[in-house]
């Protein structure tokens, strides 16, 4: 997701002056190279396969709990930044009310993605999930990174670590 929730494109940083003062005490705390390379790591989600996904940026967690065959509980979490200004706590509540929301532009599209994944696989017109479309235009850099547009590459790419993670 590096292509939109780059520095800057969500919050102006350099403007906001509760960051300002984060990093400040970041850089009073741990030093000028420590500081940066703990706000240098920027990752949106962060998936622990099958169930949990982790958004540092906006100090979410969102656990899918499987209750049955065709019913899941998605509960949302938000955490504190050990020694962070309050108001970055606050801001995080606030935002997680907002996208967790079920009338939020971001969970509800999850949701409606999910209930109609969960229609189409009770239907018997095919034993297989296709998650093709894409694969051959996918790339892997020589860093490992793999790249596509329009793609089910992140489901693909999720379900081989999850296998190499099975069978090591």
């Amino acid at each position: 997701m590096t292509n939109f929730y780059k520095k800057g494109v969500l919050v102006n940083e350099e403007q906001d002056p509760v960051v300002r003062r984060y990093k400040a005490m970041l850089v009073e705390r741990f030093g000028c190279e420590q500081a940066a390379a703990v706000l240098g790591m920027n990752r949106f989600n962060n998936i622990i396969y099958p169930n949990l996904i982790i958004n540092a940026q906006h100090q979410q967690m969102r656990v899918t709990i499987p209750l049955a065959v065709d019913l899941t509980l998605i509960r949302f979490y938000c955490f504190r930044l050990k020694g962070a200004p309050d108001e970055m706590f606050h801001r995080a509540i606030r935002f997680l009310s907002t996208s967790g929301s079920p009338a939020s532009m971001i969970s509800s599209d999850d949701i409606e993605m999910l209930e109609r994944c969960q229609r189409g696989l009770v239907k018997k017109a095919s034993p297989w999930v296709n998650f093709a479309r894409g694969a051959d235009s996918d790339r892997r850099d020589s860093d490992g990174t793999v790249g596509g547009a329009a793609s089910e590459l992140p489901m693909r790419v999720q379900f081989e670590a999850w296998v190499n993670y099975l069978t090591q």
